[in-house]
């Protein structure tokens, strides 16, 4: 009997403990069945469409009244209102990407009975959107909720407030700043430049202009011949500048930028018309400087990482030569060097370059060594390739010119000369055509391999060697005749 009794009890506690394990599972599964139907977006949907169904946009925010409208959703957007508004088309279809659809993330209850100041809805951000099917769903957002995550929402004639995720909405409250394109100024081909200046302080510090589709001159500080690639580079530079930012649209102050008096200035000659280009106040913290347009006042951040160049001295911006000329332009070339005249003549043509005939002194310089390169070729570029090493602007050279270089070439000016007259026993002042160019070159340079000196050295025996192999036969008949 008391076997049957335990058992008994036994049977009726695990009866006990099991009744009780569904009657919990059972109110714990109404409850969280109930909290998701509550916190789901998806059961809280309040627009359904997406982006590519909105053709107009009216946006009022604390910046102003906006309208942007498109023909459909492949075309771009346009500003009905505010007339002229500087816009970013890719910022207006991200806005409203970021919008729809739109999804609720909770309900807070009826509007009936509430003070709409209370969740920011009585001074509200507005957005109507006009749908294809000329559907009007306009929505009113008001103050981010306390965790600033998410903003209360109500549709206009609608009865009850929601709240969003920041993320749907922040786009929204946009300035007429910084809606702005990146893009501060047409793209423009390196190709097309034909002149460009860079000021400092105020004053001018260098200004050059494009000769042919392969030179460049400086025509200030300095007289002489800028490497292309050099110039060249500094404009794939300027052509690819972008804005940060937009900080200001027609600043009224602009000193406290640095603009009044702009560090910097840089103008891009087009044949469509200039670029003026001023930067500013330099925010060390972020490494923007603070820019704008001539023409305009409206302020702009760009990165300082672009101007790399912008402190260093003339001649490590570029390479620069006292003349540099191709040899298809020149017609000959005399040089005063060592006590000697080199009289160099030049046949030469842009289409047959194997046709190209030399002569220095009246002989055939025309020949080519073991390596397949031609002696002459290398003299003419030692000559043209003789660089810039230092400017003094305030120099007054005097004195006669140890070496002259004279180029008779086929275009104006017709002829250029250039004088290397001693500073002292390490630099040359260059003069050219009687001006003094402003700089200075090491006299090293004429004696480096492959420099004025050796190359002529070189080009002279090898000519002495041509005429040895054209005389050699000559002599071996007169010996046999006698």
């Amino acid at each position: 009997m008391r076997l049957y009794r335990n058992v008994l009890i036994l049977v009726i506690a695990l009866a006990l403990i099991t009744g009780a394990y569904f009657i919990f599972s059972g109110i714990k599964a109404k409850n969280d069945k109930t909290n998701t139907t509550d916190s789901t977006p998806s059961n809280l949907q309040l627009m359904n469409q997406t982006s590519f169904e909105v053709l107009q946009m009216k946006i009022d925010n604390s910046s102003g009244s906006f309208l942007f409208k498109r023909k459909d959703e492949n075309t771009d957007w346009t500003a009905v209102s505010p007339v002229g508004l500087k816009f970013d088309n890719t910022k207006i279809n991200s806005m409203i990407v970021s919008f729809l659809p739109l999804n609720a993330v909770k309900e807070i209850g009826d509007v009936a009975g509430h003070d709409l100041s209370e969740y920011g809805l009585d001074k509200p951000l507005t957005i109507e959107m006009t749908l294809k099917d000329s559907t009007v769903r306009t929505f009113l957002i008001g103050n981010l909720v306390s965790t600033g995550d998410a903003y209360y929402i109500m549709e206009k004639g609608g009865a009850k407030v929601y709240t969003i995720t920041s993320d749907n909405a922040k786009e929204l409250f946009f300035t007429r700043v910084n809606i702005r394109s990146s893009t501060i100024y047409a793209a423009f081909k390196t190709d097309d430049v034909t002149g460009f200046s860079m000021d400092k302080g105020g004053q001018n510090f260098f200004s050059a202009s494009k000769a042919s589709s392969t030179e460049w001159k400086l025509n200030s500080p300095i007289l002489v011949d800028a490497d292309y690639d050099s110039i060249n580079t500094i404009l794939t530079v300027m052509s690819g500048i972008t804005a940060t930012a937009y900080v200001e649209e027609n600043a009224a102050d602009l000193s406290k930028y640095g603009l009044d008096k702009p560090s910097y200035a840089f103008v891009i000659n087009l044949p469509t018309g200039n670029i003026k280009l001023v930067l500013g106040n330099l925010d060390k913290d972020s490494g923007m400087f603070y820019a704008m347009l001539a023409g305009s006042t409206d302020v702009f951040t760009i990165a300082a990482s672009y101007f790399t160049f912008l402190d260093k001295p003339l001649d490590e911006i570029f390479s620069c030569f006292p003349y540099i000329v191709n040899i298809t332009d020149v017609n000959k070339i005399i040089v005063n060097i060592d006590g000697k005249t080199i009289t160099c003549g030049i046949q030469s043509t842009t289409d047959k370059p194997d046709d190209d005939k030399f002569t220095v002194d009246g002989k055939d310089a025309t020949m080519k060594d073991a390596n397949d390169n031609q002696p002459f070729r290398v003299f003419f570029q030692s000559l043209i390739g003789i660089t810039l090493d230092e400017i003094d602007l305030n120099a007054v050279p005097s004195g006669q010119a140890e070496i002259t270089f004279t180029y008779y070439i086929k275009k104006d000016p017709g002829v250029v000369k250039l004088e290397f007259i001693p500073k002292n026993e390490n630099y040359y002042y260059v003069m050219r055509n009687g001006v003094y160019s402003g700089i200075l070159v090491e006299k090293k340079q004429f004696d480096k391999t492959d420099g004025v000196r050796d190359s002529y050295k070189k080009l002279a025996a090898a000519i002495e060697l041509v005429q040895n192999e054209t005389q050699t036969p000559q002599t071996t008949a007169q010996t046999t005749a006698k």
